[in-house]
């Protein structure tokens, strides 16, 4: 009885010391890693909020240095016109504004404010000064003038200033007011973006403590600068907020970009501590539950195996004891003698190098799964860093300076007051064309990392349908003969199927538009558990021995002047279709037209 009672207990301490060990373990693995994708989710919304305020920020000061570009006299008409297309362009803007070195608004966006005087407006001091920023404020003469918002919503506004100079001498202020929705739509699609709950909440806070944008009180603390501060140089931390409920917190301060100093704001991330926490606690009671289970399983065998070892030693004991004469030895008597503790004790030793051995094995598997959750992690935060890092480069770095160099363009070409000579004229045309096709090549860009972004919504896809659609899009007014057989129902994404019809029927007529009877045939067939559609023209075609370049993104088989094109189409038909399962491929001849298919699946893929 003895040797099973503690055969059971030292089972029982050594599960629950493994199996305390490893949940704790667990739990705070979890913790850190459910910290982590919070301050994710604070950090893009700090780069996202830091490069839309460095973009307005440079697009005032942008707009200001068109007085030296234009003439010394202000025209209040042409600015107006300036300011109005701005707006229509950027609609966040509240409201854009000139006024003169006294503080009168010469124009403005819809012509509010105009001759009013500004000259107490902390944003039309600061603007004599230099560039600047203000923070957040409730609006006050816009605030009657502006269309009406729903009553639990005031108007607050962020205020852009720069001087305008021509020459050496400031002609006076420009001012803009960026209405705080802005920054609320990027934190709700921060808060959209998929990568946690629905629980978790995001709240911008001033540079005072003041809460700009989040749940309203009482839930959120009120916040001191200090208090603030210590959060935003830590890391992410459990805390107690004033509903008495505990939080995952993390802050990270907004810091600005470039020449843009930044206003102070502070990005906090939160989620309760227990939905952060739940599958690791669910898992640290699996943990022990098992040990329990197994302490209880190994005492029961070690109870029934210390009595099935030691009968045969008890009888020889009973005998031994006999035979010396004792007189109260009797089959009850207990075990006694050096040889007798000896199997005993090798037994014991046994079997706690069995559990010992089962525990590395348990912390090494344990090791070994930890290890290949970072190394996932650590790809999957790998790639989505450079999908970020591209799109900021061409939403930020590029496409905004093109759109503003070609609005500028354009301004000037259509400018009435001073007329252009005729190499000039052609220099800005040409100009402009070239920033137009720069922008479409960054709108290829962004669809085809979109693609790879965007969740497939599956269902029924009338390809017949589609296709008509698409063609009666394309129609030009030449006379391309379409062959168009019977097409299939297919399974996917018919936004994403779309855009695979739209590339290759463009294609399709843009290579075929300089043989004299151009002709295009579309056609399906059935090749075991897959649809093949086809589309086959008979124009240009291609040499088949460069054909391993014909869908990687930004490789063309022809010139530009031959046939225009970014070189983009044909990857994002690759990519689309690998989505969905299926595979694409092209047969052509130089001369003889090309066929370009792309499969699918009878039934979507699951997962």
């Amino acid at each position: 009885m003895k040797i099973g009672l503690a055969f059971a207990g030292l089972a029982a301490v050594l599960f629950a010391a493994v199996g305390g060990l490893s949940g704790q373990h667990v739990r705070d693995e979890m913790s850190q890693r459910s910290g982590e994708t919070l301050q994710h989710i604070g950090s893009r919304l700090v780069g996202a909020l830091d490069a839309g305020m460095f973009e307005r920020y440079r697009e005032i000061q942008n707009l200001a240095t068109l007085q030296s570009l234009i003439d010394a006299e202000v025209d209040a008409d042409a600015w107006r016109a300036l300011l109005d297309r701005l707006q229509a362009t950027l609609p966040y803007y509240s409201w854009i504004g000139f006024a003169d070195t006294q503080g009168k608004v010469i124009a403005a966006t819809g012509g509010l404010l105009e001759g009013r005087d500004v000259s107490a407006r902390p944003w039309f001091a600061e603007g004599l000064r230099g560039p600047a920023v203000g923070d957040v404020h409730d609006a006050l003469l816009l605030a009657s003038l502006l269309p009406r918002r729903p009553a639990a919503e005031p108007l607050r506004l962020v205020d852009f200033s720069a001087p305008v100079r021509f020459g050496d001498r400031t002609t006076g202020v420009l001012g803009a007011h960026l209405d705080l929705r802005w920054a609320d739509d990027l934190r709700r699609a921060a808060l959209a973006s998929g990568e946690v709950g629905g629980d978790v909440e995001i709240i911008v806070l001033s540079r005072s403590g003041t809460v700009l944008l989040g749940p309203p009180a009482p839930q959120v603390l009120s916040w001191h600068p200090t208090q603030i501060a210590d959060l935003s140089h830590g890391p992410p931390r459990i805390r107690t907020w004033s509903d008495g409920r505990a939080y995952l917190t993390a802050a990270l301060p907004t810091r600005g970009q470039a020449d843009y100093p930044g206003i102070g704001w502070t990005i906090v991330v939160r989620q309760p501590a227990d939905a952060a926490l739940a599958s690791a606690d669910a898992l640290r009671q699996r943990i022990w539950l098992y040990g329990l289970f197994g302490a209880l399983l190994f005492g029961l065998a070690g109870w029934w195996l210390s009595g099935w070892v030691t009968a045969p030693l008890r009888a020889i004991a009973l005998q031994a004891r006999r035979l010396v004469g004792a007189k109260d030895a009797d089959e009850h008597s207990p075990l006694g003698g050096p040889n007798e503790i000896a199997q005993l004790a090798g037994s014991l030793t046994q079997l706690v190098a069995q559990l010992r051995q089962r525990e590395q094995e348990l912390l090494e598997l344990t090791s070994t799964l930890e290890a290949r959750v970072v190394q996932r992690t650590a790809l999957l935060d790998d790639a989505n860093a450079e999908l970020r890092s591209f799109g900021r480069s061409v939403s930020h770095d590029i496409r905004g300076p093109i759109a503003a160099m070609g609005q500028v363009v354009d301004m000037l070409l259509h400018s009435g007051q001073h007329p252009l000579a005729d190499p000039t004229r052609k220099a800005l045309v040409l100009v402009r064309g070239e920033c137009a096709r720069m922008t479409a090549l960054v709108d290829e860009l962004m669809l085809l990392a979109q693609v790879e972004e965007r969740p497939l919504s599956f269902g029924p896809v009338p390809m017949e349908a589609l296709v008509d659609q698409v063609l009666a899009g394309l129609h030009d007014g030449r006379t391309t003969a379409v062959v168009h057989r019977p097409l299939p129902v297919a399974h996917g994404d018919e936004v994403l199927l779309r855009q695979v019809w739209q590339n290759l029927l463009a294609n399709a007529y843009k290579f075929s538009s300089r043989v004299m009877s151009p002709r295009l045939e579309i056609r399906c067939r059935r090749e075991g558990d897959e649809w093949i559609y086809e589309v086959q023209d008979n124009g240009a075609g291609f040499d088949m021995a460069v054909s391993e370049h014909l869908f990687g993104a930004f490789r063309r088989l022809h010139s530009t002047a031959d046939f225009p094109g970014t070189g983009v189409g044909l990857s994002l038909v690759k990519r689309i279709v690998h989505r969905h399962g299926g595979r694409v491929g092209a047969r052509s001849e130089v001369g003889r037209g090309a066929l370009f298919f792309f499969s699918l699946p009878l039934q979507p893929p699951q997962g």
